[in-house]
């Protein structure tokens, strides 16, 4: 199955590799950036000070760098590295979607949505996007060493270096894309739909990691200078423009169609955002009632839906050009629907 899913995906993502750079972020990300030219010391601590578009992402120039000592600026090169990338996470899709819930069928679902589904071509063929491949692989690698841990807990056998483990390639995740800090909150959730009752214990599991989050965290509002100087909605406004950003990518999730590299934000007649914004949360309480009366269990809807508003949150922190709905934000997030998706589809076949 394994191979029938990752064949099927580098015949949909092929044609990428004979793409060039695009005029957005790739110049200054490859083409113009003079300190992936050369794996020295020197550019090693630059990656590790200075950010790249404003972002905290120093692993991610790391692979640059190698993208540049193999193939200069051949952009297929490039290109290539986000395809292997692609496919090394699926794999982990599978392992730990199998670690997590021991349903072939489910994995397996979850597994060929994450593959190939059309909203994630934004993260895989856009070259500037590999901060996005590259944290989802080690937080995919994290979840799946934590779970590995967890499932020996069960069983008496407290194996800390897996915990280390995961806590390692959470470094590796949060230096690749700042927006991986929130894997202590996805951590909560396994303990969550795994019944880990809750403890001392359990949460002083968790201190590694959230140091991690803080630090990375802070690191990252230093560099984020590229903020609008006015902010034209209100707090009230952006819980609103949330829970819209959240129904636009389920609709997509579903009927992918019309799919663009930017979307424009909702302009503000009289003091209020179109009406229909307002709605939003309705519609999101009534898509989480209808779920759970078509069969799919608590314990999936807490874990699948958590997981998307979770790792979805922080790509709507700011406000940006390119940050409304960008489909590439959904590339992880997507996972907990496609979980959500996978029980129900289960459900019906058997």
């Amino acid at each position: 199955m394994v191979g029938g899913v990752l064949l099927l995906t580098v015949l949909a993502y092929a044609r990428t590799l004979g793409n060039g750079f695009i005029d957005f972020d790739d110049p200054e990300s490859v083409v113009d950036n003079v300190t992936i030219r050369e794996l020295s010391p020197e550019n090693l601590g630059q990656y590790l000070t200075t950010p790249l578009q404003y972002m905290y992402t120093p692993l991610t120039s790391l692979s640059y760098a190698v993208d540049y000592r193999i193939g200069g600026l051949d952009p297929g090169v490039y290109h290539l590295t986000n395809l292997l990338l692609h496919l090394g996470n699926t794999v982990l899709v599978l392992l730990v979607v199998r670690a997590l819930t021991g349903r072939a069928l489910v994995s397996r679902l979850v597994t060929g949505a994450f593959a190939i589904h059309p909203v994630n071509v934004d993260a895989v063929a856009w070259i500037s996007a590999r901060g996005t491949l590259l944290a989802t692989l080690f937080l995919l690698g994290a979840l799946l060493a934590y779970t590995g841990y967890l499932r020996r807990l069960a069983d008496g056998d407290r194996r800390w270096h897996l915990l280390a483990l995961a806590w390692v390639l959470f470094v590796l995740a949060a230096l690749a894309k700042s927006t991986a800090v929130v894997l202590p909150l996805i951590l909560l959730l396994w303990d969550h739909h795994l019944s880990r009752r809750p403890s001392w214990g359990l949460l002083l599991e968790k201190v590694p990691f959230l140091a991690v989050s803080v630090v990375v965290g802070l690191v990252t509002l230093r560099f984020r200078t590229d903020l609008h100087g006015t902010d034209p909605y209100h707090p009230v406004d952006r819980f609103f423009l949330f829970t819209s950003v959240c129904v636009a990518y389920l609709r997509r999730l579903v009927a992918p169609h019309p799919l663009s590299f930017v979307y424009a934000y909702p302009e503000r007649t009289g003091g209020h955002l179109p009406w229909q914004l307002y709605l939003t949360p309705l519609v999101l309480c009534l898509l989480v009632g209808l779920l759970s009366l078509l069969g799919v269990p608590g314990k999936v809807l807490v874990l699948g839906l958590s997981f998307f508003l979770v790792t979805l949150v922080l790509t709507q922190a700011v406000l940006l050009a390119d940050n409304h709905q960008a489909n590439r934000h959904v590339y992880l997030p997507y996972l907990g629907l496609y979980l959500v998706g996978a029980v129900l589809v289960e459900r019906v076949l058997t």
